[in-house]
């Protein structure tokens, strides 16, 4: 988390690497054109895209922002991934407990995935996914532990539900993600 604050914080305007962030915001239009050009030409490509890019660089052509459900109990780690989604475009909705999430998966419209916790206080992961597939039978799920080798985890992994083991690579994370939800 640390790293990641340090990453949001503005660069002095005379720190040695300013003049390499202003030639990375030049070629912004640049690419911004290369990313059109290639919506234009293959619509799958432009699918592919749209998590990395998200609406708030390129205005978006479609309507659809994926909404993801997130439950997580640790606030250090919730609100990290809860910021990598969100700059990524995506819609999130937080539960910080077991109780939280099961209540969420009942009163919100089901999100395109739902990413939870192995072990939380209040109800486990999998009592969550199984409430929210009670409703939303195809919903989409990333499972992560802070457990290496745990019950849960042996049941999820034989069950075929993605997980991660924390810690993990932000960039893992976010692969897996737009992975999912483009399945």
């Amino acid at each position: 988390p640390g790293y990641a604050q340090q990453i949001e914080e503005p660069l002095p305007k005379e720190h040695e690497l300013q003049a390499d962030v202003q030639q990375i915001l030049a070629e912004i239009p640049r690419l911004t054109a290369i990313v059109e050009r290639i919506r234009s030409f293959d619509p799958e490509a432009a699918a592919c895209l749209e998590p990395m890019i998200g609406d708030s660089i390129i205005g978006s052509t479609t309507t659809h922002k994926p909404r993801i459900l997130l439950v997580e109990d640790e606030p250090a780690v919730r609100d990290l991934l809860r910021h990598a989604l969100e700059r990524r475009g995506y819609h999130v909705d937080i539960g910080a407990t077991g109780a939280e999430g099961l209540a969420l998966c009942d009163e919100l419209e089901p999100p395109d995935l739902l990413i939870t916790d192995l072990i939380l206080p209040g109800a486990t992961g999998p009592v969550i996914v199984e409430r929210l597939r009670r409703r939303a039978p195809e919903v989409k799920v990333l499972l992560m532990s802070g457990y290496a080798e745990h019950p849960l985890l042996d049941a999820a992994h034989a069950a075929g539900e993605p997980c991660l083991v924390k810690p993990f690579e932000i960039a893992a994370f976010n692969e897996t993600v737009a992975r999912l939800l483009a399945a």
